[in-house]
């Protein structure tokens, strides 16, 4: 008989009657009208993406947020076929694979915007994608501090449909403070601009989870919860605003 150690001593457990609670939670918190984007990247921070996308989908999510391509096949594989919105954008290879799984990218800059339309429009297809305005993070996004060089672009599209526009909050373990408020002012400004220029789109959307709890002027159209779906407090001062379990428990067993 070997004597290798067969495994890990520690078991994990995925309780999603937990993450049902959790879904019906920020629903009763930010009410019927507004639509939840269940954040499943980095396979549903480590819970497992397709389970817990399952689960989401029957308790009531109206869509999920991934990062990458390769991600949101993994939940059309699996069976879902809620919108899937991919954060991290798209590269010009990859568009077959968004047509065929009918998934929305996210575009960042205008460079990609034009390549991206005019690749969708030599399909003969059409594309729902999302713009991501950069408002403070300072990673990925059109500036707001340019949006009347780029919301003209946006005007000049043929085979994209504009479905959404969003941001991100620079500190998603807090949304107090000058520079969040500040954040949200400077959204709302570009909105109010695509407004006056007859610009349109479906679904904004802002809030993240801290955001989700404490501030009900970022919720618009769909917020997008992430780590507060599998039980965790942005911070240890939200728990006392909203009741959350967690979704991932363990033990250890007796070699």
């Amino acid at each position: 008989m070997s004597d290798t150690p067969q495994g890990r001593p520690t078991l994990c457990f995925i309780d999603h009657s937990a993450l049902r609670w959790n879904l019906a939670q920020i629903r009763n918190k930010v009410g019927p009208k507004v639509k939840i984007l269940s954040m499943v990247k980095a396979n549903g921070y480590g819970h497992g993406a397709a389970a817990a996308s399952r689960t989401l989908r029957t308790a009531g999510g109206d869509a999920f947020g991934v990062a990458t391509l390769e991600e949101a096949v993994e939940l059309r594989e699996a069976g879902i076929q809620t919108p899937i919105i991919v954060l991290a954008g798209f590269y010009p290879n990859q568009l077959e694979h968004f047509l065929s799984h009918s998934l929305t990218p996210v575009v960042h800059e205008v460079v990609g915007l034009k390549h991206l339309d005019n690749a969708v429009m030599s399909s003969g297809a059409t594309l729902n994608v999302h713009v991501k305005v950069d408002t403070g993070m300072g990673r990925l996004g059109f500036l707001a501090a340019e949006a009347d060089s780029w919301i003209p672009e946006l005007k000049k599209l043929r085979a994209l449909k504009l479905e959404g526009i969003f941001s991100h909050f620079s500190h998603a373990e807090s949304v107090q403070g000058d520079y969040t408020r500040k954040q949200l002012e400077i959204f709302t400004g570009v909105v109010e601009n695509l407004s006056r220029q007859n610009i349109t789109l479906p679904l904004v959307h802002l809030a993240n989870s801290a955001a989700t709890i404490t501030l009900p002027a970022a919720y618009f159209d769909m917020v997008r919860p992430g780590i507060m779906l599998y039980g965790v407090y942005p911070s240890s001062e939200m728990a006392s605003q909203i009741s959350l379990k967690p979704v991932l428990t363990w033990k250890t067993r007796i070699l």
